[in-house]
């Protein structure tokens, strides 16, 4: 059963270089072999710096800068890498219908695994966006969904703040 995390604590998350640092991370090519990466508007040859402009531009470019979360899958959970970048893809366009995202499938372990990680800034509205259980919930529906439409059912969320399991 997949696992999802949020990671989102004090720290990396709010300093000014969280967004350089935490994309960075996850775009390393040694973690991404296969290059099975990508985004939503974003560009993708800067994507941190199209996160500041947006942030910046609504005059909301401090306190946690962005939001991250990983998906992990057991190694005999999907029999393809595709099908783990399809669930990638799908949470990362319903995520960027509102806020910029970049995704990177990680496989440098035995599981393979997904992190989104998206602004807190909103380029559609300029709101910033609080991560509230209401927000929370609504991730877990979104990464549910994007399971579900690549046959992979059950969900087991680890939250710092929500240590609820679903399935």
């Amino acid at each position: 059963m997949p696992t999802l995390k949020t990671l989102n604590g004090a720290g990396k998350y709010h300093d000014s270089n969280a967004r350089e640092d935490v994309i960075s991370y996850i775009l390393q090519p040694e973690k991404t072999p296969h290059h099975l990466v990508g985004g939503v508007e974003v560009d993708m040859n800067n994507p941190a710096q199209s996160m500041a402009q947006v942030a910046q531009a609504h005059g909301k470019d401090s306190r946690i800068r962005l939001h991250h979360c990983v998906i992990s899958f057991h190694p005999d959970e999907v029999d393809a890498l595709n099908v783990v970048q399809a669930v990638a893809e799908q949470i990362s366009e319903k995520i960027g219908e509102t806020y910029q995202t970049v995704y990177a499938v990680h496989e440098d372990t035995d599981h393979p695994h997904v992190h989104v990680v998206y602004n807190s800034v909103s380029y559609a509205t300029g709101n910033k966006y609080h991560g509230s259980k209401k927000d929370y919930y609504a991730l877990v529906g979104c990464v549910k969904s994007a399971l579900r439409s690549n046959g992979i059912y059950g969900l087991i969320t680890d939250s710092r703040k929500h240590n609820e399991v679903y399935e």
